[in-house]
Parts: C-alpha cells; structure tokens; sequence
C-alpha cells in the first residue's frame, strides 16, 4: 500500500513538472532547491534537530533537577519521621510490606523485647484483614483501641508510600478511660445521691406531717372541745378549774411538740450553745428515751466551721438512728477530738454488727442505713470515711475531717 502512494506521488510530480525521476540526471533534480519536496524535507529535518538540541539543553536538566529535588525531599521526610518516631513518649512501630517489624521506637520496649523481625498480625491479630501492599499504595489509615497489659492505647495505622511502609503510632489513653470511668461514675453516684435526698425529703415531709396532724392536731382538737365544754358549763368552779389545768397541760405539751419538731429540722441550741453541749444532750436524750447506755467523749476541740458542726451534728444523729433501728446495742459511744491535723470523730457500738471485709456503698441494706448521705457530707469536707464491723463484734466507725476545713 506505501508503495502504490508512492508511486502515485511521484507520476504526480512527474506530470506537473514533467521530469523523469528515473531518468540519469533525477537524483540531482530531486536535491534541488527549485525541488519543493526536498525543501519540505529539509525543514522538517532542521525543525526536528533543533526540537531536539532544546529538550536535551533545556528541559531534560529540569526534568533531572525536579527528580533529584523530589528524592532529597522524600529523603529529608523519611528521616524527620524517624526522629520524631524516635524522639515520641509512647510506642512508634514500622512494618514492611510482608507486615514484618523493622523499626521500634525506644517507647517501644513498654510493648516487650525483641519485637524487630516479628510479624505485626502476631501482636495484633485484627489486621490479618489488611493487604499492606494496597494499604501502603492508597495511603490509607485506621485507628482503634487496644490494651495492653494494664494500659489502653488507641492505635492509629498509616500507610506510608514514600517509605513503603506501615507506620503504627501508639497513643496512651489509660488516663482519659480512667477519667472517663470516674466521671460516669460519679455521674451515677450523683443521681443515686439525687434519688435518695429526694426520698429523704419526701420522708421528713411525712414525719413532720404525721407529728403535726397527731400531735399537735389532736391537742388543738382536744382544746377546742375543751373550750367549748368551759363555755358551755355552768358547773362548780372545781369543775371549770380542772379543764383549766387540763387546757394548760394540753398547751404545754403542744409546745414542747412544736419545739420537738423545730430541733430536728434545725437544733437551736447548736446555734446558742456550739457543738459539744449539743452532741452531750443528744447522747442523754438518747440514752434516756430509747434504754442505750450512751457516753460522750471531746479532747481539745475548738471553735469549728457552722457548716462542718451542723454535719458532724447530723452525721451523729444518722448514726445513732442506726444504733437505734438496726444494731441491738446496749452500749454506745461517741468521741470527737482534735489534733494538730484533723478532727475526728468516732461513734461504736458493741451490736449485731454485719459482715462487710469491704463496705460496698451501693449496697441496699447499707443504703437503707443512710451511709450515703453521709459519706457525701464527709466528702464534701474532703473528709475520710471507715466502717469496722464483723458480725457479733458491733460496729465502729471513724471519721476525719482535714485541719484545713474544719477550723473557722
């Protein structure tokens, strides 16, 4: 087919110049320069000479220069990320393709010895999944969480072309799961602590309604049928005398309720008096009303917080409630002294006690007991709290209150 057009292109020449190509004198015909296709052939030629002389002088040494600059580059990378995966405070690890460990960091002896050599799905079976070779190609990256030992690590794993290689950075997040486990914690703590002071002031409510309708209800009842009967009698005086002293009785007694139910809301003669004779009339109402023998104990204790006294106050009163109700006892005692750091106080008994080798405070039963209304008023104070008892042995517990909350 190239033959024919050939052949066709030059009967072409032929007939428009009318030269034979083939005659003796056609080569020198055909390197003429009144011959337009040696002409189009010789600029042809010097267009592809020079294109080449300007490629070799011009573009190649950029070509060169960009590749050698690129390289430098990927070099200087290469060695910034070893130093700092050598200057990082935790774990550094680098695989091959093949997943085999060539590079650990110093941080990385917390993961164990010798680990170069080894095969990175040994140590962590979940990438078995992974094709390094495509994984390294697109560059990819994946994170999660792993433990090790008694540490949490969220692990991030970065495909790294310019190197061929994978790249594991460690980062040590025990103390964030720590906090994060402590704040839901605390969060359940305080919504438990809510529920119960709720339940507290909805049984105070009932208490103080139940003493008023009867006890103090029922006296006023009783006098105003008193009343009514005095305005309604015409009796002797004997008579009208004895519903008076009957009416005095009925007031005094209302009093005293009406004064009963304001020093459990809030005892007045703490205000007045301060702590300690407060504590010591506690201990003798106490001992006299319910049949306990009770003593009370206080060395050096001076002038204290209000706050910290209405809670050393109510603490008192939530543990003899349970000396009360729940111990048995026949013999208590409370004791409240000072030193150079702290306040303590200390309340025994010598009941039932119950077997607790550690006090679990989400315990119903102990619940029920209030200890965690009052370990929540100890805390607040950044006081400490501990409970010793075993069955059959009663039950003691301590409580200290730092130097630096205490004293006002």
């Amino acid at each position: 087919m190239k033959f024919i057009v050939l052949k066709l292109l030059i009967i072409d020449f032929q007939n428009e110049t009318g030269v034979d190509l083939f005659s003796e004198n056609s080569a020198d015909l055909f390197f003429s320069f009144n011959n337009p296709i040696f002409i189009s052939i010789l600029v042809l030629l010097c267009i592809i000479v020079l294109s080449y002389i300007v490629i070799n002088k011009q573009f190649v040494p950029l070509i060169k220069e960009y590749e050698l600059e690129k390289i430098k580059m990927e070099n200087r990378h290469t060695s910034s990320m070893a130093q700092l995966a050598e200057a990082a405070p935790d774990p550094v690890l680098r695989a091959n393709v093949e997943g085999e460990i060539i590079f650990v960091n110093n941080a990385g002896a917390k993961l164990g010895n010798d680990l170069i050599g080894k095969n990175i799905v040994d140590l962590f079976p979940d990438l078995i999944k992974i094709d390094f070779q495509n994984f390294i190609e697109e560059s990819s990256e994946i994170s999660f969480e792993y433990a090790i030992n008694t540490r949490i690590f969220n692990l991030i794993i970065k495909g790294i072309p310019n190197i061929n290689a994978v790249q594991i950075y460690f980062n040590d997040i025990t103390k964030i799961k720590n906090y994060e486990e402590e704040l839901t914690a605390s969060k359940e703590k305080l919504a438990e602590l809510s529920s119960h002071l709720q339940t507290i002031l909805e049984t105070e409510r009932s208490r103080i309604s139940k003493e008023l309708h009867d006890g103090i209800g029922q006296t006023l009842s009783f006098l105003s049928l008193k009343l009514d009967s005095l305005r309604n009698n015409s009796g002797e005086e004997n008579e009208k005398r004895k519903i008076l002293e009957e009416l005095n009785l009925s007031i005094n007694n209302a009093v005293m309720e009406l004064k009963n139910i304001s020093y459990d809301l809030k005892p007045r003669m703490l205000e007045i008096y301060g702590l300690i004779p407060t504590l010591r009339l506690l201990v003798e109402q106490i001992s006299s009303a319910e049949n306990i023998k009770g003593t009370f104990e206080h060395f050096d204790v001076g002038n204290l917080k209000p706050r910290l006294e209405i809670t050393i106050f109510r603490i008192c009163q939530e543990l003899l409630n349970n000396i009360i109700k729940h111990s048995k006892a026949t013999i208590f005692s409370i004791q409240i002294l000072q030193d150079s750091n702290s306040i303590k106080l200390i309340i025994d008994d010598n009941g039932i006690g119950f077997e607790k080798p550690r006090v679990n405070y989400n315990d119903s039963k102990l619940r029920g007991m209030g200890l965690i209304s009052i370990t929540e008023r100890v805390e607040a104070f950044k006081g400490n709290i501990s409970i010793d008892s075993s069955l059959g042995n009663g039950t003691v517990v301590v409580i200290e209150f730092p130097e630096t909350e205490s004293f006002g």
